[in-house]
């Protein structure tokens, strides 16, 4: 599938942004909808890093807690 993304200047971000509209067939708005939240580029599909940029609302950041909370279980529950 062809990109308008340039391979000489692609940051990490814009990398994972790139694959995030491969996955998604160029829809942004499917980006945005992604339901692949197991995904390990789920929070940054939108170009944004959101650890640095500390804008998580309240939801965001209880759903992160509550999808750590659950790969720390199944990780857990694997090393037995």
């Amino acid at each position: 599938m062809k990109t308008k993304t340039k391979t000489k200047n692609l940051t990490p971000l814009k990398a994972i942004r790139a694959k995030c509209l491969d996955c998604c067939c160029d829809q942004k708005q499917e980006i945005q909808n992604c339901p692949c939240v197991d995904c390990s580029l789920y929070l940054y599909r939108l170009g944004k890093n959101p650890v640095l940029s500390n804008r998580l609302n309240t939801e965001q950041q209880q759903k992160m807690r509550l999808r750590m909370s659950e790969v720390r279980k199944r990780r857990f529950q694997n090393a037995r």
